[in-house]
């Protein structure tokens, strides 16, 4: 209790189905799923697809929608501020792209001595949001998914890409 200090917690019992007793967590729970109901939207726009409820992409959705809201959506009991502002006191700053988009990732393997120098150290990606953890880039790669430091954004569309986002985990 020492590192606590003088508070105290109080245990409430909530009757079985009350509605008033998660009325909070429920209206979290459909700001998730609106949010991600967006990006999927965004995906069907950019991309030409349609999401299906197996795909690889969809966890990742829901994750990115959090992240999202956390960084983003003020709230009136922080005092008009973010959940991202109360935890770290500034507003987030950080770029991003669009949830989806294929990028260009810097994988520079430091771990290969005698790497060429020369050697095109950028792969084609798609883009699935910020770390909550590092602020690192979230990508989807051929080998799952990634997380990168440096992102730029890429110039075109490949199938390569787009085969990414309909891939259904294994």
């Amino acid at each position: 209790t020492a590192m606590r200090g003088p508070s105290l917690t109080l245990c409430e019992t909530v009757p079985r189905g009350s509605k008033v007793s998660i009325g909070s967590v429920d209206r979290c729970a459909q700001e998730v799923l609106g949010m991600t109901r967006t990006l999927l939207l965004v995906l069907r726009n950019m991309w030409g697809v349609d999401v299906q409820v197996d795909m690889e992409i969809i966890p990742r959705a829901v994750r990115h929608a959090s992240w999202l809201l956390n960084c983003f959506q003020t709230r009136k009991r922080n005092k008009g501020n973010t959940a991202f502002h109360a935890l770290h006191g500034r507003d987030y700053l950080g770029f991003m792209f669009r949830f989806g988009q294929p990028v260009l990732a810097h994988v520079a393997d430091v771990s290969q001595p005698g790497q060429p120098e020369l050697q095109d150290m950028w792969t084609s990606e798609v883009w699935l949001g910020k770390s909550h953890e590092t602020d690192a880039n979230v990508l989807m790669t051929q080998a799952g998914v990634m997380l990168a430091r440096t992102c730029r954004e890429a110039l075109e569309f490949n199938e390569q890409s787009r085969q990414l986002l309909l891939r259904s985990p294994e």
